[in-house]
């Protein structure tokens, strides 16, 4: 005869496991924030050691809370990161403030990561001033990060004004500039930027869209460390001439992974249009285009300006001389102030 089950010994069992749970529950609210700690004071700490060598580093470490001072003569960053137990929203929090001297500016951090480890940030700063060879002055700015778990990477600046000008009164005022860049985890190798920006506040907002397929990481990093030694080196000097080549060789070794640009598009004030692809390693450039040719100057010549510190009169003139020896080029027509680009031409090779 089959027996049937003691009812006590079955309530005793779902008591025990209940405790059981109970318990592990307990030991994760209490542990899990410590560990927590532990790891963000060694990540936190590498990172400082590999990308800020030369600050000094304090830390105040407690249970539920971390605060991380570090700086130089240049930079102050106080950090206060929250590993609260068993946060629903995520398991970490940061805000703190970063405070520089070149440029002058106090910047506020806010940041979340999720369960999903996804990572969310906010930079904000009401103000941002350098003085260099080009003055740099910003209004309001944000800046905002979102890492996904897959690698999908969004980085988006936004800035309500921003001047750029030389000692010469060269400026150009952007009133508001927007950057959007994109990285999709699915090819790393592939980046989007979307640039939009107008000259004056009631202008027709501007708008450049860059997308660069077959990126090598590490051949791009030696081209960013090239153009560094570049920028580093003084004019003129046996370094620059050697800054140069490196610049150029890195540059050949990253075309030749089949780097690809496409510009679609590029709109200016409303009114000029270009839209094109380019192949470095192949040579290959398709590039259509239209609208009137003051707008392109009225962008061009000012950026032009900021880069080589030329006078603006000067480099005006100098856009006209070329716009006049190219207007008879294959695939290029310029009639009553306007262009048309239609390149490679029909015909040409």
């Amino acid at each position: 005869m089959k027996r049937s089950p003691n009812p006590a010994r079955k309530r005793g069992r779902t008591r025990r496991l209940l405790i059981g749970l109970l318990v592990l529950a307990i030991l994760a609210a209490v542990l899990t924030p410590g560990l927590l700690g532990l790891l963000v004071h060694r990540q936190v700490s590498a990172s400082l050691a590999e990308n800020w060598p030369d600050a000094a580093v304090r830390w105040q470490r407690g249970w539920l809370s971390s605060r991380v001072e570090a700086a130089d003569a240049t930079a102050h960053l106080v950090l206060e990161i929250r590993h609260p137990p068993l946060d629903v929203s995520g398991p970490l929090e940061a805000d703190g403030r970063l405070t520089l001297t070149d440029p002058d500016t106090r910047v506020d951090i806010d940041a979340r990561l999720n369960w999903g480890l996804d990572l969310a940030a906010d930079a904000r700063t009401e103000s941002i001033e350098r003085t260099d060879a080009v003055m740099l002055a910003a209004g309001p700015t944000r800046l905002s990060l979102h890492a996904a778990r897959d690698g999908r990477i969004e980085l988006r600046l936004e800035s309500d004004r921003l001047a750029l000008t030389r000692p010469d009164n060269v400026s150009m005022n952007l009133r508001p500039l927007t950057l959007n860049l994109a990285s999709d985890g699915r090819d790393p190798g592939r980046l989007v930027l979307d640039l939009q920006a107008a000259l004056q506040p009631a202008s027709t907002t501007s708008r450049a869209i860059l997308r660069v397929d077959h990126i090598d990481p590490e051949r791009a990093a030696a081209w960013f460390e090239a153009l560094a030694t570049l920028r580093a080196s003084p004019p003129g000097s046996a370094s620059a001439s050697l800054a140069w080549v490196g610049v150029a060789s890195t540059w050949e070794q990253l075309a030749r992974a089949d780097l690809t640009l496409e510009l679609d598009p590029l709109e200016l004030d409303g009114q000029a249009t270009l839209s094109g692809r380019w192949q470095p390693a192949v040579a290959e450039m398709q590039w259509t285009g239209a609208g009137p040719v003051d707008t392109v100057e009225r962008w061009v010549v000012p950026i032009l300006a900021l880069l080589s510190g030329e006078p603006a009169t000067e480099l005006r003139e100098e856009f006209a001389l070329q716009v006049e020896a190219v207007a008879d080029q294959p695939g290029l027509t310029i009639v009553d102030n306007r262009f048309r680009l239609d390149w490679p031409a029909a015909g040409v090779p």
